[in-house]
């Protein structure tokens, strides 16, 4: 399967047409890593968004696991949207290959393609809002759980 069909499948993409992931695609670099490389570190700055092709890693805050990411899943938006510094460090648990989006280059053609730019924005929308979500969810179960722990 070439990168513009694999790009196809991720929903975070679903709204595009293929004239749109030609464009994101040719700004897609083929990347590999090996287990425990460090793919991005917290607190630095972004200089491009991943999107894992194979393989897994390990998404830490802290340095505590928080989460698992792999296939299909796009890595880096947070710090892309805000220009902040990066919210977590990824780790690959295995071999992986990656497409990394710089993000002076897709931040370039962002600027010239308005419509391109807001089907891009929307997307990423979606995925943050459904973190806070899930995050919110589970705040909900901490009060429970420290009552149960200290039987009050």
């Amino acid at each position: 399967m070439d990168d513009t069909d694999f790009l196809k499948k991720i929903s975070f993409f679903k709204d595009l047409t293929t004239g749109d992931l030609l464009k994101i695609r040719l700004l897609a670099e083929n990347t590999a890593c090996q287990a425990e490389d460090q793919i991005m570190e917290e607190g630095t700055e972004c200089d491009a968004i991943y999107i894992i092709k194979d393989g897994t890693a390990r998404v830490l805050i802290s340095g505590s696991h928080v989460e698992t990411v792999g296939p299909g899943d796009v890595i880096g938006e947070v710090a892309f949207i805000d220009k902040g510094l990066r919210t977590a460090t990824l780790v690959a648990n295995e071999n992986m290959s990656l497409l990394k989006i710089p993000s002076d280059a897709f931040e370039q053609i962002m600027s010239r393609d308005k419509d391109l730019a807001v089907k891009v924005y929307k997307a990423i929308i979606v995925v943050l809002c459904k973190r806070l979500r899930d995050a919110n969810e589970a705040l909900k179960i901490i009060p429970d759980y420290i009552k149960d722990s200290y039987n009050i």
